[in-house]
């Protein structure tokens, strides 16, 4: 989750869509960075609406994350028909598969759109814990090169460098 945030640029707007623990951990990631960020948080058991999420995006974001399955509470956010409502408003779409990819369910960051989609070994893979795998878009890829993305630690960056 956190390498995600060598994608982040200083003083963007992050829209958090939350269905449980998993989605509500992005707090203590972005908490950390120069970014400012929202949460949307959703009653137990139930997703974000898409309606919800819709009308918030109307206050200006540049990044949306949400977690596709969340663990903890076993709710499916619908991320092909967020998607559709997000892709134009947003320069990044991120979504946390960890849970779903591998899991039975077929999934696509191409045709649903994501510039984001990753998933960890330990979970729906079912491999020992350890390995990450992060499907970046072409617009994410952007974001990497040309000294454009900050990023303060080599730790958690996806670039490689500070």
């Amino acid at each position: 989750m956190e390498s995600v945030t060598s994608l982040l640029r200083k003083g963007e707007r992050v829209l958090v869509a939350s269905n449980g623990v998993f989605g509500d951990r992005w707090e203590g990631i972005l908490s950390r960075y120069p970014v400012r960020y929202k949460f949307l948080r959703s009653e137990p058991g139930k997703a974000v609406s898409v309606q919800e999420i819709d009308r918030e995006l109307q206050n200006g974001y540049d990044v949306f994350i949400t977690t596709h399955v969340e663990t903890s509470t076993g709710v499916r956010m619908p991320i092909e028909e967020v998607s559709k409502v997000v892709r134009d408003r947003v320069s990044l779409i991120v979504v946390d598969g960890v849970a779903s990819v591998g899991g039975g369910e077929a999934v696509s960051a191409e045709d649903w759109k994501v510039d984001v989609f990753f998933t960890a070994s330990q979970k729906a893979v079912g491999a020992q814990p350890g390995t990450s795998l992060m499907v970046c878009s072409g617009r994410a890829m952007e974001r990497l090169g040309g000294g454009r993305a900050w990023h303060p630690s080599t730790w958690t960056s996806a670039t490689g460098s500070p």
